[in-house]
């Protein structure tokens, strides 16, 4: 965690479920990133699937105006490929990046694509159409 903070990461999202955080040992993980000095922010999403989109506005909007004002926001989960792409692609998109060019920037920088599912794809393709119709 301090390695990040030392990268200059300053906030880190988990959409890791309780029990993936048990499997890879990261129950401590909010008071490690806290003791680290960054901020931690927990929105578990059930693997290969899609969160419901007013509850992922609600998580990524905050976020979105820490990134507007200089914050580094790193997104993790499982494998780095579906659902904190997702967020990552959502919160690009509240930045104006069409949902075509945050996959291929996202993919880009994970070297490999994303997202994990046609699911996930289409989650964000649809909020993007829809995105003038929520309440901000």
């Amino acid at each position: 965690m301090r390695g990040l903070r030392r990268l200059g990461v300053d906030v880190l999202v988990s959409a890791q479920t309780d029990g993936e955080r048990v499997e890879c040992d990261l129950v401590d993980q909010a008071r490690a990133v806290a003791a680290a000095g960054l901020r931690f922010v927990c929105f578990p999403i059930e693997d290969r699937t899609v969160p419901d989109v007013a509850s992922a506005v609600a998580v990524v909007e905050p976020l979105y105006e820490m990134y507007r004002g200089g914050a580094h926001v790193v997104f993790h989960c499982w494998a780095g490929i579906g659902r904190s792409s997702l967020l990552a692609g959502l919160l690009l998109g509240m930045d104006g990046v069409a949902p075509g060019e945050a996959w291929r920037v996202i993919s880009e920088a994970r070297g490999m694509p994303v997202p994990d599912t046609g699911e996930q794809e289409e989650w964000l393709a649809g909020w993007w159409e829809g995105r003038f119709h929520v309440k901000r």
